[in-house]
């Protein structure tokens, strides 16, 4: 079992590997930049949030895109997004996000 897992493990390191995924990141706060910054070792992010990361974001080598533009951070061909916002901002962000997808 543990042979198989690895080889498993190895496909999958393969695959992304020869394919970087393109991943977002709505909010850029502590727990959205420690996200982006672990992802950006593996392909490429796009961050958002309602305040203004531009320059932490240059400095992780992630592109951040206004919150206030939605559909332009949509428009960046991403495979994945992740929610990164607090608790208490989480349904706010969906429905705001939602009409754009």
């Amino acid at each position: 079992l543990s042979r198989l897992l690895a080889d498993v493990r190895r496909q999958k390191l393969r695959a992304i590997r020869s394919r970087p995924l393109k991943i977002g990141v709505i909010g850029f706060g502590r727990f959205g930049q420690f996200i982006a910054s672990t992802f950006s070792k593996h392909g490429t992010v796009v961050a958002t949030s309602r305040s203004d990361y531009t320059e932490i974001a240059e400095g992780m080598g992630v592109t951040y895109v206004p919150l206030s533009d939605p559909q332009a951070f949509l428009d960046q061909n991403l495979d994945v997004i992740v929610l990164a916002t607090s608790i208490v901002s989480f349904e706010g962000t969906v429905r705001n996000i939602a009409p754009h997808l």
